[in-house]
């Protein structure tokens, strides 16, 4: 290390000022004060949500845009029964902050509409505490995708 001295001087580097913060909106929604039918689960965020690819806009307006070190956002989702989906009569969508987020899996969907049914909720919308994960971004080839975690067990419990 006497080399380096040597080399750059014995002097401490010049102090640096802090680089002014980027203005990030505040996150629309929050898990405080959840009310309504809900979905009881505790210790983690083990359900995963299909479709959040096609989402990425509105999970970005959600979180406050990409950052340098991604995003672990705690929120609130409802999931909401769409028997009128072309593509599947036993859809469940996942919205946040009323923006469309995905989708439960084709093989979670039914699950959850029995669920539902056997709790005496048939066709209503319950919510669940969510995570939104990901929408980090170093340089501009190098970003990571938003993506969707739910507090919701199996089986289900609901709470009104």
């Amino acid at each position: 290390m006497s080399w380096l001295t040597k080399l750059l001087g014995s002097k401490s580097p010049k102090p640096t000022l802090p680089l002014p913060k980027k203005s990030v909106p505040k996150p629309r929604s929050q898990t405080s004060g959840i009310k309504g039918l809900r979905v009881v689960g505790r210790g983690g965020y083990p359900r995963g949500i299909v479709g959040e690819s096609h989402c990425q806009a509105a999970l970005s307006s959600i979180c406050g845009g990409h950052n340098r070190e991604g995003h672990w956002f705690e929120t609130v989702a409802d999931l909401t029964p769409e028997p009128t989906n072309p593509y599947d009569k036993n859809a469940v969508v996942v919205t946040v902050a009323g923006e469309k987020v995905g989708y439960l899996s084709r093989d979670e969907a039914p699950r959850y509409l029995e669920a539902l049914r056997e709790a005496g909720f048939d066709g209503q919308s319950a919510k669940v505490a969510a995570k939104i994960v990901g929408g980090w971004r170093t340089n501009q080839h190098d970003a990571g995708h938003f993506g969707v975690k739910l507090a919701m067990p199996w089986p289900v419990k609901f709470e009104s």
